[in-house]
């Protein structure tokens, strides 16, 4: 616990368990007023939408479930230790009837929107998120103030709970969103930004830092050599522009056996997701063609990151054997978000883009890409989502190719934002100094 807590710290997260931690301010419950349930009249007619504030972290589950056993609806968690909800408003007075409540306080309107809003190398769109109740009739009031500042609306699958706009300019956006935020069907409001493949340093970062440097051809001075840890036994996630399945060091060598590439089609093998008889294959086990079923970039990024990772040629007399990957000996699942020479992937990543590489035995997932913004986006919350509902799966996304090695400053990019991703790098760099 002490660890985490140094690690939170040097994160520059307070621990104090007393804060509420939102996008656009930070609450001490300690010197802010609890709200009077009775009093509170902002809301969607029937309903309101609050914060409440647990009195301990071992009580989250009992109260949870006290919660709506009144009829109180949890719709997220945020640090620490507190729940928005949405309550009926005939029910507010019961709030302080439930033992485990600390505190009760009004969602703001500025603490739906991310500090993505203003974040470099954007586009002219926004991820709205609404309630997870009467979608049509939540859905329905976005797509009314998208038509007042004249944004074109894309709802991806109604069941997500997310609408994406897109404005003619910025001072739409900015309109738009400041009118979005007093809606009390919106929850949260985030800008969509291009994303950026990178892969710049990973194989130093992630096994020895950037204080030596290995020797690649002696293949000493990298961890995963020394003590033989070359990924056997592993399959790992990989979601990149694409893959080159010709690459010796991916190529398939059983080809009666396996006549055609692991492909998967995104739509029609959705139910399916991953074939048992392709687990016998010799690298690539898995390719989801959610983009497309190539590699679009003439600099291969899918490719070399692929290889990076666990790239081995088909045979290891060859003299390419000297470049193999880090895990030369593990599988690969792949997912294609490559297409038009950017990155293209899911509005769900959780559910549609790493549960696929899961059915394929991974429970490494590596991402080499992101965004220029280290928000805590719902990218990021998707990447815990994950993490949280399959505790033997770690996904990792690279560091980026921006910033200084030495601070670190602007290297960080969304979806690494995401807690585990952030706790990861914090607690390498602690262990590093002991």
């Amino acid at each position: 616990m002490m660890v985490l807590v140094q690690a939170l710290a040097m994160l520059g997260v307070p621990s104090d368990p007393s804060f509420i931690l939102l996008h656009s301010q930070t609450i001490d419950t300690r010197l802010v007023r609890s709200l009077d349930p009775s009093t509170s009249a902002r809301g969607l007619g029937l309903h309101t939408v609050l914060l409440v504030q647990i009195r301990a972290e071992s009580m989250m589950h009992a109260a949870k479930e006290n919660l709506e056993k009144i009829g109180v609806q949890v719709l997220d968690f945020v640090p620490h230790k507190s729940f928005i909800v949405m309550v009926p408003k005939r029910l507010l007075t019961r709030l302080n009837s439930i033992p485990e409540v600390q505190w009760i306080g009004e969602l703001e309107p500025s603490d739906k929107i991310s500090a993505s809003i203003n974040a470099s190398d954007t586009l002219m769109m926004l991820k709205v998120h609404t309630v997870p109740f009467n979608s049509k009739l939540a859905i329905r009031e976005v797509v009314e103030i998208a038509g007042q500042v004249h944004a074109d609306v894309n709802v991806p699958d109604e069941a997500e709970h997310r609408v994406v706009l897109h404005f003619p300019d910025e001072d739409a956006l900015q309109l738009g969103t400041q009118r979005l935020s007093l809606s009390p069907f919106v929850l949260f409001i985030e800008r969509m930004s291009v994303a950026n493949f990178s892969n710049l340093h990973s194989r130093s970062i992630v096994q020895n830092g950037l204080e030596t440097e290995p020797d690649f051809r002696a293949r000493t001075g990298l961890l995963s050599w020394d003590y033989n840890l070359l990924g056997q036994n592993q399959v790992i996630g990989l979601a990149d522009s694409g893959m080159d399945l010709n690459s010796c060091f991916f190529a398939e060598t059983d080809k009666e056996r396996y006549p055609n590439p692991p492909f998967y089609n995104f739509e029609q093998d959705s139910d399916i997701k991953f074939r048992p008889e392709d687990a016998g294959r010799r690298k690539v086990v898995q390719y989801v063609t959610f983009a497309d079923d190539i590699e679009i970039w003439d600099l291969g990024h899918g490719t070399h990151v692929g290889g990076t990772l666990a790239g081995y040629p088909h045979s290891p007399t060859l003299s390419h054997v000297r470049f193999s990957g880090m895990a030369p000996f593990a599988k690969i699942a792949f997912f294609d978000i490559g297409k038009d020479n950017g990155v293209h992937r899911p509005s769900d990543l959780a559910n549609d883009m790493f549960e696929w590489q899961y059915a394929a035995g991974a429970r490494i997932h590596s991402n080499s890409w992101g965004i220029k913004t280290n928000a805590y986006t719902s990218e990021a919350r998707d990447v815990d989502a994950f993490m949280y509902k399959h505790r033997d799966s770690i996904v990792l996304f690279a560091a980026g190719n921006n910033g200084h090695c030495a601070s670190a400053l602007g290297s960080l990019s969304s979806p690494g934002s995401s807690k585990v991703d952030q706790l990861s790098n914090k607690l390498f760099d602690l262990f590093r100094a002991l």
